[in-house]
């Protein structure tokens, strides 16, 4: 079910938003855990509780205390109609001083928020530093394979040692063996597209992207990740994560293939 998100600063119980973020733009419906818990409703009170719940999440706040103001905005106009949204209120939710509070609601919408400052976070991720900008040097270690620490590496280093500092002459082998894992070339294996072979390192940010991927996927969608990489690079995947983690969408794995496939050029004229 989908509700439009405001853009006002709110504060619920459980959890606050900052200003400016709309954070629910659609929200699971468990069709199990509902139907078991009101299976006993009417028909009108079934449709009053729904309208309740999308006007709780649409404006991220506590329902009005005002029972003809809620009336107007459920849309509510016989008797019939109120009565149920009355009944509704006095099983569902609870009056306090603010308005009537829905415990599940205010969970889902402080998740939400959390969901849109990770997103937000991770906007800018989706490209690499470019070549003029320095590494840092944590990020020099992890691309280099140096292990972390190790005196003995880092001094070689420092005092000139020439089997680490000079430069090797180029590869001559042409034996195609790769049984140590290694790509023919003496390059780094390519990216399996099943996403077998994520990276495990926390301080590799391609690991980030993979995460943010499984996230919006889920584990399942590994496989699209590694294949979506081999389409159009980890730049146009990042940015395609971190626009779906903003806004979700009901079909993510086929939205973002969407995403991630190249548009065909027709003929120039």
């Amino acid at each position: 079910m989908a509700c439009a998100p405001s853009g006002e600063a709110r504060s619920l119980p459980g959890g606050v938003l900052p200003d400016g973020v709309g954070a629910v733009n659609y929200y699971s419906h468990h069709i199990g855990d509902y139907d078991s818990h009101t299976a006993h409703l009417s028909w009108l009170e079934d449709c009053a509780y729904r309208r309740l719940l999308c006007l709780y999440y649409r404006t991220e706040k506590e329902i009005p205390l005002n029972a003809a103001a809620v009336c107007r905005l459920l849309r509510a106009q016989s008797k019939p109609e109120a009565a149920a949204i009355v009944t509704v209120l006095d099983e569902f939710f609870t009056k306090t001083d603010a308005g009537w509070v829905h415990q599940r609601c205010v969970d889902e919408i402080s998740e939400a928020a959390k969901r849109q400052a990770a997103a937000r976070k991770n906007g800018g991720f989706g490209g690499r530093p470019s070549k003029a900008k320095a590494i840092p040097e944590e990020t020099q270690r992890v691309i280099a394979g140096l292990p972390d620490g190790n005196p003995e590496v880092i001094s070689g280093l420092a005092n000139g040692n020439p089997e680490l500092t000079q430069p090797k002459p180029p590869n001559t082998n042409t034996n195609t063996n790769t049984s140590e894992g290694l790509h023919p070339s003496g390059a780094e294996p390519p990216i399996d597209p099943s996403g077998e072979d994520a990276p495990t390192d926390p301080t590799d940010p391609r690991k980030q992207l993979w995460d943010m991927g499984v996230s919006v996927l889920g584990d399942k969608g590994r496989s699209l990740i590694g294949q979506a990489i081999k389409r159009v690079g980890e730049p146009k995947v990042g940015e395609a994560l971190g626009r779906m983690a903003a806004k979700p969408t009901a079909d993510p794995k086929t939205f973002f293939i969407k995403l991630t496939t190249p548009k065909e050029r027709g003929p120039v004229c």
